[in-house]
């Protein structure tokens, strides 16, 4: 869905709901801001940059917002398919950017040992299915 020239959204759902990721272009290169979920960086991702007329090799920037599954879940799908693409975070995200394993213990399961809440088994194996490997960001942005 195109904003304005240069600037679109990739639509995407997560869980029923509406997901957007906001896509800036110039000519033949293009930046994309988060990644969403495995499964978005595995096909809506790949599928509607070619729909905006960008090949592979068109995407250059992934710049992760905040460490959220549904934000940064992709980036290791999103290293396979684009090698060359600069990937940044905030310095202060990196850690739960980089790894799967400890953004959902860190951030969806971090309430378990002091106060015996957590997810039940099938909902945390689906926040933990919608991250991809572990992929360390190339780049870091001052907090």
């Amino acid at each position: 869905m195109q904003l304005y020239p240069g600037a679109d959204l990739i639509q995407c759902e997560i869980g029923g709901r509406p997901l957007f990721l906001a896509v800036l272009r110039e000519e033949n290169e293009a930046m994309l801001l988060d990644c969403g979920t495995r499964s978005h960086a595995d096909s809506d991702i790949p599928r509607q940059l070619r729909d905006l007329g960008l090949g592979d090799d068109s995407l250059t920037w992934l710049i992760i917002t905040h460490p959220d599954g549904d934000h940064c879940g992709g980036l290791g799908e999103m290293k396979r398919r684009y090698p060359s693409v600069q990937t940044a975070c905030g310095e202060a995200d990196r850690a739960l950017v980089e790894s799967p394993d400890f953004l959902f213990s860190f951030r969806y399961d971090s309430y378990r040992e002091n106060h015996e809440i957590f997810y039940d088994a099938a909902t945390a194996a689906w926040l933990k299915s919608c991250s991809s490997a572990s992929q360390a960001i190339w780049h870091r942005m001052a907090p």
